[in-house]
């Protein structure tokens, strides 16, 4: 197990913000492209720039429609480019889709860095939507200036943040990203997460995970099934209050929530942010974490 206290907690509290904002840009629909700012709000200290689509292969009842999946934003004082991926819309949605590792991870450059071991795979349905936005997520990164590059998700989107981490790493090795995600599952098997930790640690910038022990979703898809975690593990500890009746496992993975707790481990009883569920707060208990649950194993 590896678990590390001393990420950055104000960057942490910007990039859930920013992870938090993808959601309300999905959800805003074919509105948002004409109107993003009536909908998103910067985390403060950044200014929104632009979007990216993916093909939502997990909205199977939809013919896999290409939707807003990620926003990207500009630091104000540094120029830092902030790519922020979408997780899945539904807790249980997510649930359902987890499958078996059996995709093979093919970077944007393979010719720039170091080959994937042939025996390291990805859960298939995360590999599946990172392909069908890769091209424009290299687009978007060659227009960036030479500035800090940070990269965050929450959920499915920490899946997507990972991969297009390693991407980067292989890709474009002249690039240092920062990585902090939010209630991220298992996103491949041993190999890929011994390959992942090598090379961007390698890079200087390990990945740190922000954890809530509670949530179940860090726990899948099962170690036992071969997958493992990557990066090093933040964990945080929310619940709902009434937990011992019947537990609320969507609270507690909520993206608006992790930045409630992120806030709360700051000390600050209220942090701005355009938030997707304004009426959770009440509901909410902090606790304290436990960095021994599987949620925040190493591989």
């Amino acid at each position: 197990m590896t678990t590390s206290s001393d990420a950055d907690l104000d960057l942490a509290l910007s990039l859930i913000c920013a992870s938090v904002q993808t959601y309300n840009a999905y959800l805003a629909g074919a509105a948002f492209p004409r109107r993003p700012l009536d909908f998103i709000t910067a985390p403060p200290g950044f200014t929104y720039e632009t979007f990216w689509y993916g093909q939502d292969v997990f909205k199977k009842d939809r013919k896999h429609p290409r939707v807003v999946f990620g926003l990207l934003f500009r630091r104000d004082d540094d120029g830092a480019s902030l790519f922020a991926f979408r997780g899945t819309e539904g807790f249980a949605e997510w649930i359902d889709d987890a499958k078996v590792c059996e995709g093979r991870f093919r970077p944007f450059a393979p010719e720039n860095g170091p080959a994937v071991p042939p025996g390291a795979r990805v859960e298939d349905g995360f590999l599946e939507i990172y392909n069908s936005m890769q091209h424009e997520l290299f687009e978007l990164l060659d227009r960036q200036p030479a500035a800090p590059l940070l990269i965050t998700g929450h959920s499915l989107g920490s899946a997507l943040c990972q991969l297009f981490t390693l991407d980067v790493a292989i890709s474009c090795p002249h690039l240092a990203a920062t990585t902090y995600d939010f209630a991220a599952p298992r996103t491949g098997n041993r190999d890929f997460a011994v390959f992942y930790d090598a090379l961007t640690r390698e890079r200087g910038a390990p990945t740190v995970r922000f954890v809530n022990t509670e949530d179940i979703v860090p726990s899948l898809p099962p170690e036992a099934l071969g997958y493992r975690h990557v990066g090093v593990c933040r964990p945080l500890c929310f619940r709902d209050k009434h937990h011992h009746l019947i537990p609320d496992y969507g609270l507690r993975h909520y993206a608006d929530n992790y930045f409630r707790a992120v806030c709360h481990a700051l000390g600050r009883r209220h942090c701005d942010c355009r938030l997707e569920r304004g009426d959770t707060r009440a509901d909410l208990e902090f606790c304290t974490p436990d960095p021994h649950r599987s949620s925040c194993e190493g591989h």
